[in-house]
């Protein structure tokens, strides 16, 4: 009965050593704009916006929850693709969106959908950010590279 015992506590240590590890570490993460007392007063994704790479994402209004506009890319498989604007379609839930484009116009087989999230600026001065996670999938195949999952940081540039 003691070596029991003796797991519990180990387990219980184990528990809130984890708990108090992610309790510090979320006290770090910047904040998003969705913690102010109303967030859908900030939310502004009108505007362009440029991620590390270089590749542009251009939103406006589109109705109460709708953004639509395009997205430039820098980096591409399909070199036709770099430079040349596609549309995109988003609805957006205060300060998350979801949109999705294909790449087809310029002769790629990619479709990706991307989840991004507004946040506000960590030091007075920096642009409003948006993170992003971003699935692109090739040619709608099941292989093991058909698929990749990235993140980016988009940057307001206007």
């Amino acid at each position: 009965m003691m070596m029991k015992s003796g797991i519990y506590l180990l387990l219980l240590m184990v528990v809130l050593l984890i708990t108090g590890l992610s309790i510090e570490a979320a006290k770090r993460v910047p904040p998003s704009i969705a913690q102010d007392s109303n967030p859908d007063n900030h939310v502004n994704f009108a505007g362009t916006w440029k991620n590390q790479r270089g590749s542009l994402l251009t939103l406006q209004n589109a109705g109460s929850d709708i953004l639509k506009g395009h997205f430039t890319t820098a980096v591409a498989n399909t070199q036709a693709c770099i430079g040349k604007e596609v549309p995109v379609q988003a609805v957006h839930n205060s300060n998350s969106f979801a949109l999705s484009l294909s790449m087809k116009s310029c002769g790629s087989p990619v479709t990706i959908a991307i989840s991004g999230l507004l946040r506000k600026p960590e030091t007075a001065g920096e642009p409003d950010k948006i993170d992003t996670m971003a699935l692109i999938q090739w040619h709608g195949q099941e292989t093991w590279k058909s698929r990749v999952i990235t993140n980016d940081t988009f940057m307001r540039v206007n």
